[in-house]
């Protein structure tokens, strides 16, 4: 049975996608004007387009931002421009077959009692090798989430048109729910890279698409690992969260539709085969099914109804083979650095293959700190085309000086005002590191930096005292490394939050 809050939050974002209809045609036509002025490659533009007339994703990026349409507006163009760079409509399961291998990581399948799509993660089928071991954890963690998170997007557009033909009273599908089963999971190197670099992916890129992530099997070190991550999320993001168990789940999902390893009744054994979703999504071929031509309607008999309706020739997979192009640049993260803890210069150097990475939280300085680090830029410098062209809709620059002014301008300056630039640059340079030292220590993310210096402190001999304590009780050897390193963060999480808020108490008398 439905809870009574379950119900009336599937009406109410109903709602709001009907009362919206007539804001989110017009960004769909203000999408589709703009991105004909940025040169785009034809294989490039039909993405774009076929993006754009999926109208459930316009209508989280209006929702995201308050319904806002200048903020929606460009935060969907800088996305489109990432998924150009990163080849989005191209990835298949061949993008990331080593998360098929032996058993699929994550896999779509039924839905829950809202009717949002099921998604089930099984940490034990994470790929412990890869076919490029020169590339990081976090390339190919990236790569993989993009791919799902694609499939998603383009299955819950199609539900809603699905739903919508039927003459259904809730058409929209805007949500999923993941059900992440941590049993005989492995211990991953979940550096900061990694969280920062989901967060984006989450928040920025495919915003508003996880309802609830229901985490079962969860361990003394998963609870420790979580303390940590916890302290970068928002708070819709950390109440999304939720610790539960099999009866529990039942509440929330039909026991039909729950897999019997996590106490359900499904029998569904997953392989490449049997795996609908994925054969329909995940191989770059367009095998949607064709329900027949519908009759075209005006644009005013079309805003006209309560909710759009489009025809089975609006939407694609957006995977066919890519032809050759332009390098393509990278849009800024949505995700300001100034809101993350920061060192002053730091960079990770662990990747998956180092033998250090499989320590879990017993990885020292290099993987604390990852947390804590605002380095600026990306890794490799890029084209600015098309990220150009976006700003330039949005703001003019003055026009570069010639050469001859530039040399010119050379032969002017003289000694001392080059001294004294010098010179203010050196002070803003101290500035800034004064700023960022002040910003760790009583700033918004302090509680990170005093978790990371308590866990280093209480490595020694905290783990000592409980590895011998555990020592004495029934618990399986191999599982009391795990359990000391979940105990030791829990307990530096509490202490650093006792510290944090004895912190400002005293930074407000």
């Amino acid at each position: 049975m439905v809870s009574l809050e379950q119900q009336e939050r599937t009406v109410f974002l109903n709602s709001q996608y009907h009362d919206n209809a007539e804001l989110i045609q017009r960004l769909c036509e203000s999408l589709l004007q703009d991105i004909q002025i940025l040169n785009l490659a034809p294989k490039d533009l039909d993405d774009a387009k076929q993006y754009i007339q999926d109208k459930v994703t316009i209508f989280r990026f209006l929702r995201e931002c308050q319904f806002d349409f200048n903020k929606a507006h460009e935060r969907l163009l800088k996305t489109i421009s990432w998924r150009i760079e990163q080849g989005i409509a191209d990835l298949t399961m061949d993008s990331c077959v080593e998360f098929f291998e032996k058993g699929a990581l994550a896999f779509y399948k039924n839905t829950d009692k809202c009717g949002r799509p099921l998604i089930c993660v099984r940490l034990r089928f994470f790929p412990r090798e890869f076919r490029d071991p020169t590339k990081k954890l976090v390339y190919h963690i990236q790569r993989y989430a993009c791919f799902m998170m694609e499939i998603a997007r383009k299955l819950m557009w199609d539900m809603t048109c699905e739903r919508q033909k039927q003459g259904e009273a809730c058409v929209l599908v805007s949500q999923m729910t993941a059900v992440v089963n941590l049993l005989k999971a492995p211990i991953i190197a979940l550096d900061g890279e990694i969280v920062k670099t989901m967060g984006i992916i989450l928040d920025g890129r495919f915003p508003g698409m996880v309802d609830k992530v229901n985490i079962l099997n969860a361990s003394w070190y998963h609870m420790g690992a979580w303390t940590a991550i916890k302290l970068f999320l928002s708070d819709e993001a950390k109440n999304s969260v939720c610790f539960t168990n099999p009866n529990a789940l039942k509440s929330k999902i039909d026991p039909d539709y729950i897999l019997q390893e996590l106490g359900g009744n499904d029998r569904f054994e997953w392989s490449i085969d049997s795996d609908q979703i994925l054969q329909k999504y995940g191989f770059g071929l367009q095998q949607q099914q064709q329900h027949g031509e519908e009759e075209e309607e005006t644009q005013e008999e079309e805003l006209s109804r309560s909710s759009s309706v489009f025809s089975d020739d609006e939407f694609f997979d957006a995977t066919d083979f890519i032809q050759e192009e332009q390098p393509i640049a990278i849009v800024p993260s949505l995700i300001s650095h100034t809101s993350l803890p920061g060192t002053l210069h730091h960079t990770s150097k662990s990747y998956y293959g180092n033998l250090s990475s499989w320590a879990g939280l017993r990885m020292g300085v290099d993987f604390l700190t990852s947390f804590i680090d605002t380095q600026k830029g990306g890794h490799h410098q890029r084209q600015k085309r098309i990220s150009a062209s976006i700003d330039n809709l949005y703001q003019t620059f003055p026009p570069p000086p010639t050469e001859e002014e530039a040399s010119s301008s050379v032969i002017v300056v003289n000694s001392t005002k080059q001294q004294e630039t010098e010179e203010k640059r050196i002070r803003m340079y101290y500035k800034k590191i004064k700023h960022r030292l002040l910003k760790v220590t009583l700033g918004n993310q302090r509680g990170m930096m005093y978790w990371v210096l308590i866990y280093i402190f209480l490595r020694g001999p905290v783990e000592w005292v409980v590895r011998k304590s555990l020592g004495r009780t029934s618990l399986n050897s191999q599982r009391i490394p795990t359990a000391t390193m979940g105990i030791t963060a829990a307990m530096a999480a509490v202490l650093s939050a006792s510290l944090s808020d004895k912190v400002e108490k005293y930074r407000r008398l």
